[in-house]
């Protein structure tokens, strides 16, 4: 993965538990010494170590680390210099779950490396959306699940979303249920 997701992780770790919380976290992940370059590929060990070592020292449970990562990671890539491509990519929350796979794409052009995950949105009765989310990495679902609350927060679009259904093999999808708190939010 990116460097910019693991400078993200140091970022949400340093604002809940300080720069020592962070050099702690660097120690047990093994990282010790690295500065995360943002457009420098690390491989994906070293992110899943910081999730794991993060969640050793906020005292919370991986999935919740992955979590608050996705909703940190909205604000955090805006004030990195990505606010343009999510402006672009979508006049609202619906508009741009429907350009994930274009935004990645763009993406794509300056960060080679990168192994996007693949997203198909399905509309359902009541306004409800099923984001289909295909990933060749595993156990990232909850951080999809922040990412789309941090998305739903950018839109001013309150939802609830939640996993209704996981990946049963590599070439499965998890399936992620965004229901809007408002009739209309959708439409």
């Amino acid at each position: 993965m990116y460097g910019l997701l693991n400078r993200a992780i140091q970022e949400l770790v340093t604002i809940r538990a300080g720069r020592t919380g962070w050099e702690a976290v660097r120690e047990r992940s093994g990282a010790s010494g690295i500065e995360f370059a943002s457009m420098q590929a690390y491989p994906d060990a070293m992110t899943y170590d910081l999730v794991s070592a993060a969640s050793h020292v906020l005292e919370r449970r991986p999935s919740e680390v992955l979590r608050a990562l996705g909703r940190y990671w909205i604000s955090f890539t805006r004030s990195e210099g990505f606010v343009a491509l999510i402006e672009t990519s979508g006049r609202d929350l619906r508009d741009l779950l429907l350009n994930l796979d274009t935004l990645h794409a763009r993406l794509g052009l300056t960060m080679p490396d990168m192994l996007p995950p693949r997203f198909e949105v399905e509309d359902r009765p009541e306004g409800v959306l099923h984001v289909h989310y295909y990933s060749q990495r595993e156990g990232l679902s909850p951080l999809v699940v922040g990412l789309l609350e941090g998305l739903s927060d950018l839109f001013e679009t309150p939802v609830h979303v939640s996993q209704v259904r996981e990946r049963e093999g590599p070439e499965d999808c998890d399936v992620f249920a965004v229901v809007p708190k408002k009739r209309d939010a959708f439409t």
